[in-house]
């Protein structure tokens, strides 16, 4: 069963005649609880970095992206130019046969031949607008994209930056925590070793006592209230 750190913080015992000190028991509770809280950080912290790795992923498709719609444009670019320029050879070709076959007719074919490669100069003209527009449209946008990736690239590295300090923070948090819990262990083993040893020398002057049949003297009384709880 997974434990949380106020449950560990707030765990009680039930007391006994010679069990451990009720404030150490409780101190060593706390410390326990307040590690447990920093690993807890610590996961959170490798779950952030995770988050901003798969920033920077979005980043990389977006530039992706990028090149495709800059092909994308230059072929539409291209393909408007050639469809005009085989309109423009066409209408010269047909003015051509025209004036061939008369004199008149060719002049009056020429007019609107020349009529005709006008207007075909000036679509060309407006697909030639047209696709500038598009292009600015595009690199406009694109440049908008690029604008906001690099805002959430600075704020994603400003982030990885608080993670790492968070991080370094809560290392040497655990380090501590781990040389309170040593330092606590020493004094639990030195308590132990006291304990023994009055419980050794109770024992002693019981039986001293036993054996001389004398009423028990002021340093034997001062030692068993010591070693007796209450």
């Amino acid at each position: 069963m997974t434990s949380s750190a106020d449950e560990i913080e707030n765990k009680r015992f039930l007391p006994s005649l010679r069990g451990y000190d009720k404030d150490e028991v409780d101190s060593y509770l706390r410390e326990i609880a307040a590690e447990f809280r920093q690993l807890q950080r610590a996961a959170e912290i490798a779950e952030h970095e995770n988050a901003l790795s798969r920033g920077e992923q979005a980043f990389r498709e977006l530039g992706a992206y990028t090149a495709e719609v800059s092909r994308a444009v230059a072929e539409a670019l291209e393909g408007l130019r050639a469809e005009a320029e085989q309109e423009a050879q066409r209408l010269l070709a047909d003015a051509r046969d025209d004036a061939a076959a008369s004199a008149s007719a060719a002049s009056e074919t020429l007019a609107e031949a020349q009529a005709e490669l006008d207007e075909a100069h000036r679509l060309r003209a407006a697909a030639d607008l047209h696709a500038a527009a598009v292009r600015e449209a595009a690199e406009s946008e694109l440049a908008e994209r690029r604008a906001a990736s690099a805002r959430e690239f600075a704020a994603a590295e400003a982030d990885r930056q608080a993670a790492t300090e968070l991080r370094a923070a809560a290392e040497a948090a655990l380090r501590a925590a781990e040389a309170t819990r040593g330092a606590a262990e020493q004094r639990l083993a030195a308590a132990e070793l006291e304990l023994q040893t009055a419980i050794e020398l109770e024992s002693t002057i019981k039986a001293g006592n036993h054996e001389g049949t004398q009423p028990p003297t002021e340093a034997s009384v001062a030692v068993r209230d010591t070693i007796t709880p209450g």
